[in-house]
């Protein structure tokens, strides 16, 4: 069981957006999404670390990417379900973190028992 540390880890978002307009003939078009969602500085610039990567979540096809988040890197997983589009994210990379390799062991805990439910 997850418990508070008074460190403010661990941590992990999920998100839930429409995947309206993102749909192609047989799934959902992750990456377009991610190209029209990515974060960005004020300028515009882009936030984002490194090459967008496969994987899975709950056996559906998911994308991973990486990002710039001030003090640490976040993961960020990307994947859909029915009309939805879900993101995970955590920091994989925080020098604030006193115990992150203990909070990577759970996040990849998380994400191997993660599932959909309807």
């Amino acid at each position: 069981m997850l418990q508070d540390t008074g460190t403010g880890w661990p941590y992990v978002e999920i998100s839930v957006y429409s995947a309206q307009g993102y749909f192609a003939p047989e799934a959902i078009d992750l990456l377009a999404w991610i190209s029209d969602h990515k974060p960005t500085t004020p300028l515009g610039d882009s936030l984002l670390l490194g090459e967008i990567r496969e994987g899975m979540l709950d056996n559906r096809l998911a994308r991973i990417v990486s990002k710039f988040s001030f003090d640490s890197k976040q993961r960020v997983i990307v994947s859909g379900y029915e009309n939805y589009i879900y993101t995970i994210s955590f920091d994989e990379l925080n020098s604030n973190d006193p115990n992150l390799g203990e909070h990577l062991k759970i996040y990849d805990q998380i994400l191997s028992t993660f599932r959909f439910v309807e």
